[in-house]
């Protein structure tokens, strides 16, 4: 890229793009620096730290959440497959978004008018 074939608000607009790059890179080093003297008060390595529990919602845990969703999921009793997929080894309860491989020969039985549909309830 050739500066001197920029016009001025291409030029502005990458001096603005690169004074919030540095001022995030510096807000960076900063906290690494207070991390750094955090783990060394308690005497924490930063290898004991579980990135995984880390994340983007302010460094909170939302394990508790998961907890109580494991917990409901455990007391449902799992589905039979009620419909194969003659191609393949797939499966349906018919609960839930209808697969591919069954929405196609529905759809071309639909428009084909071999299944009645009932239109009063």
């Amino acid at each position: 890229m050739t500066l001197k074939k920029l016009s001025a608000a291409q030029l502005n607009k990458i001096i603005d793009e690169t004074q919030a790059e540095l001022t995030r890179r510096k807000n960076i080093d900063a906290a690494t620096v207070e991390i750094r003297s955090i783990l060394k008060k308690y005497k924490i390595d930063f290898q004991d730290i579980d990135l995984n529990i880390i994340t983007k919602t302010g460094g909170k845990s939302s394990t508790k959440k998961r907890a109580k969703v494991t917990k409901s999921r455990d007391q449902r009793s799992t589905v039979k497959a009620k419909y194969k997929d003659p191609n393949s080894p797939a499966t349906w309860t018919g609960r839930g978004r209808t697969p591919a491989w069954v929405q196609g020969p529905l759809q071309h039985a639909l428009v084909s008018g071999s299944m009645t549909q009932n239109k009063r309830l």
